[in-house]
């Protein structure tokens, strides 16, 4: 399928699902569910704002797709899909977006407070000095780029104890306070198991029931990362910070 071309059209149809890898939405003639891959088909890894001439993938006919999700962490488009892929029957992707996703939130949480946030790589004014986090940030890179996942949660674990026994929202704070619950479910998970036993020579099939013990996971994820503010590094680093910030 050649890239899309952002020209106009004036049919709009909302994308109704936005993963990491896909986005899905239904054709307003015919109703077929298409599914557009962001490399291949888009040509963009981020969230896109409109794109016209889209084709349907069953009557070819053509319209605009529009609202794509926009997130400001890599981690949430991995759990965004999983409704999709749970109602598609799709158990064994299931597996292998939640346990990617809870990665991607491991390592996107601690760079956000080592170094993101860190004062230490701010001058006076709160700007980022690049030079210095760049240096630093490809030397833990280098440390964490072989963790397995129980090392890379030990680390997130390690990194935020101030933040499981004293309630400091670093963005919004949440209605609740849910430390307890919420990092327990992340202490306790075995989807890096499962995850395991479907990628590799078991080619194991998960069913319903098991994909439904996760839900608590999955709520998890979503408000550890409202409580620590997990977000892309670029929307960190281009704001300023105020050097006297803890952390």
């Amino acid at each position: 399928m050649k890239k899309l071309k952002q020209l106009k059209n004036n049919i709009d149809v909302e994308i109704k699902t936005a993963g990491y890898e896909n986005i899905h939405f239904d054709c307003p003639f015919c109703q077929f569910e298409n599914v557009l891959n962001r490399e291949s088909d888009l040509g963009s890894e981020n969230s896109i704002t409109r794109f016209d001439d889209v084709q349907c993938q069953k009557c070819s006919k053509t319209f605009a797709i529009i609202k794509d999700f926009c997130t400001s962490a890599k981690y949430e488009w991995f759990i965004y899909e999983l409704n999709i892929l749970k109602e598609k029957k799709m158990y064994q992707d299931y597996i292998r977006n939640l346990c990617q996703g809870l990665e991607t939130f491991f390592y996107q949480a601690i760079i956000n407070k080592k170094f993101d946030r860190n004062p230490v790589f701010r001058d006076k004014d709160g700007i980022i000095n690049l030079e210095k986090y760049n240096k630093e940030i490809k030397i833990y890179e280098k440390k964490v780029k072989e963790y397995s996942f129980y090392k890379m949660r030990d680390e997130f674990l390690t990194v935020f104890e101030k933040e499981r026994n004293n309630y400091i929202p670093q963005g919004i704070k949440p209605k609740e306070d849910r430390r307890l619950e919420c990092f327990n479910s992340i202490k306790k998970t075995c989807i890096n198991k499962l995850r395991n036993d479907v990628v590799h020579k078991y080619a194991y099939r998960p069913s319903l029931k098991e994909i439904d013990k996760f839900d608590c996971l999955v709520d998890a994820i979503y408000w550890l990362g409202l409580y620590l503010a997990v977000k892309d590094s670029i929307f960190i680093l281009n704001s300023q910070t105020k050097p006297t910030e803890t952390l």
